[in-house]
């Protein structure tokens, strides 16, 4: 896990840029991570995660899932002790998990056979993370928004400002109804960044030079769901068609959380 080390704070006066674990090789200034990230102030790790280092089950989608004989089952992984993201009187929370997980046939590819996971809400992800706690979550954003290249999402949240910037190469991007008579935009690209700034500096990027198979990524939720005060995102960005893929990115953390699904044939 990279972290800035204390004697960084002292010498950042002296020498930003040799102590800067995000340097921007182009050396534009608005690329610079925010020297907030080195104060005290900020040393609960705000934005300041390695985007190689995820963390994985601890973070659950409510999905139907092959059973492999060597992999872990849903019952082994979630349990009461969870907390669902849901919302409710369009409002969400974080809760106790209310589920079940059935047996839901044989997978028509693979022959393997499925588990169902369900929720008895209108549940977004179920959750093991410490830092989070049941009650209220502050939502900022909650919808479903594909961040193509050159596209950002911007907003305020406690004096401070923030945008989602995605960067990129398009390749493929086109407009489509979708089941539900819903106008729906989607782009295929290379050389993919999606980064966070927050009051005009660079912070962290969250994907960085990333080629995505026949699918687009989108942001689908902002709201403090730590309660420290700061955002957090949960972004979805599966790599290809037969995948799904959250992450969550805690203001508060120093790493990625993963929930992954594969259906490839």
């Amino acid at each position: 896990m990279n972290k800035s080390h204390v004697i960084c704070g002292i010498l950042i006066l002296f020498s930003f840029v040799a102590c800067n674990p995000f340097e921007d090789k182009k050396g534009k200034e608005q690329d610079d991570v925010s020297q907030d990230s080195l104060t005290t102030e900020t040393a609960a790790a705000i934005y300041q995660f390695n985007k190689d280092s995820i963390a994985e089950h601890q973070l659950f989608m409510i999905d139907v899932f092959r059973v492999f004989d060597d992999e872990k089952k849903p019952q082994d992984i979630i349990n009461n002790s969870w907390l669902d993201l849901h919302t409710k009187d369009n409002k969400y929370y974080l809760d106790s998990l209310d589920y079940s997980i059935e047996m839901a046939g044989e997978d028509a590819c693979s022959g393997y056979p499925l588990q169902e996971v369900k929720s008895n809400r209108n549940s977004l992800l179920f959750m093991n993370i410490p830092s989070l706690h049941k009650g209220e979550v502050e939502t900022i954003f909650s919808m479903s928004k594909v961040m193509c290249p050159n596209e950002s999402y911007s907003f305020q949240f406690n004096n401070n400002g923030y945008e989602l910037k995605a960067t990129g190469e398009i390749s493929l991007q086109q407009n489509y109804v979708d089941d539900f008579g819903k106008q729906v935009q989607y782009c295929e690209s290379t050389d993919y960044s999606l980064a966070i700034y927050m009051n005009g500096k660079l912070q962290n990027r969250i994907l960085d030079n990333e080629t995505f198979d026949q699918t687009t990524v989108s942001l689908v939720f902002v709201g403090d769901l730590d309660k420290d005060g700061y955002a957090d995102f949960i972004i979805s960005a599966p790599r290809h068609y037969e995948e799904q893929r959250y992450l969550l990115i805690l203001s508060s953390d120093n790493k990625i959380y993963e929930a992954y699904n594969s259906f490839d044939c």
